[in-house]
């Protein structure tokens, strides 16, 4: 699919391939992770997100390319919606590649997810974004995009772990 993101420029959107890992991993994965100082926190390796993305099918990731180079990321999952009784999109993340921003390539992302959750008759799509990323909120709020004031809670995987065994002993 082309997109026009600043009525210039045609973005072409594509789902990606097992041949994507390398771009997925390099840019997605480690790119993001080092933009927001997240680097030691990554635990996954190449042969994991070809088993998740591309066997198991847990989540997709479309590439942005502009000229046939990548320019933006996106990974994107299904959620459910008990007040709508319907399947949703949760967007996990958008990434431009640095050198890529300011170019209307997050909007487009996000106007081609968009097809993709009406085409999938989904209810809603849903994303988030760290405080910081100023860029990603301005976008977000230019497109009438709402901020549910909700707050993100996680037991990371020592605390599941800690916490389930806790459960289990219970019973």
């Amino acid at each position: 699919m082309n997109i026009a993101p600043d009525g210039n420029e045609k973005l072409s959107v594509r789902f990606a391939t097992e041949m994507d890992i390398d771009l997925i991993m390099g840019q997605l994965i480690f790119g993001l992770a080092d933009y927001e100082g997240l680097r030691h926190q990554v635990t996954t390796t190449k042969e994991m997100m070809l088993e998740e993305l591309f066997v198991k099918k847990s989540a997709t990731v479309i590439v942005g390319e502009k000229d046939s180079r990548p320019v933006a990321l996106a990974v994107y999952f299904e959620n459910f919606s008990t007040f709508l009784g319907k399947k949703g999109m949760f967007v996990e993340d958008i990434w431009i590649i640095p050198g890529n921003e300011g170019n209307g390539y997050g909007k487009a992302m996000l106007e081609h997810l968009a097809k993709i959750a009406l085409d999938k008759n989904y209810g809603r799509m849903e994303t988030y974004t760290i405080p910081q990323n100023e860029s990603a909120i301005a976008l977000f709020d230019s497109l009438g995009m709402k901020d549910r004031g909700l707050y993100t809670y996680r037991l990371t995987p020592e605390q599941l772990d800690h916490f389930a065994k806790k459960a289990c002993s219970k019973n």
